[in-house]
């Protein structure tokens, strides 16, 4: 599958943020795998400057099935309230 196949939305894909710098693609495709069979992995890396060839800190995942994603973020990354506070209100 081409990278331009993959620019479109589609509810078999989820995204993966706020990754630790140390997490590579390994470590991904072993902590969401047994979810689900993982048909495309989007690991996105710096290509400029002085952090390229790092990991960006987040990546893309595509599921065999749309229902997948949607299990995932139910089950495992429920919402923290530091993200979800209205502005100039504290924690």
């Amino acid at each position: 599958m081409s990278a331009q196949q993959h620019s479109v939305p589609s509810a078999n894909r989820l995204y993966v943020g706020n990754l630790d710098p140390t997490i590579d693609e390994y470590a991904v495709v072993k902590l969401f795998e047994p979810f689900g069979k993982i048909t495309y992995l989007d690991f996105m890396f710096h290509w400029h400057g002085t952090k390229r060839g790092q990991p960006r800190g987040y990546c893309f995942l595509e599921y065999s099935t749309k229902e997948v994603p949607e299990l995932v973020t139910n089950r495992c990354f429920p919402t923290k309230p530091a993200e979800t506070c209205l502005p100039g209100r504290k924690h």
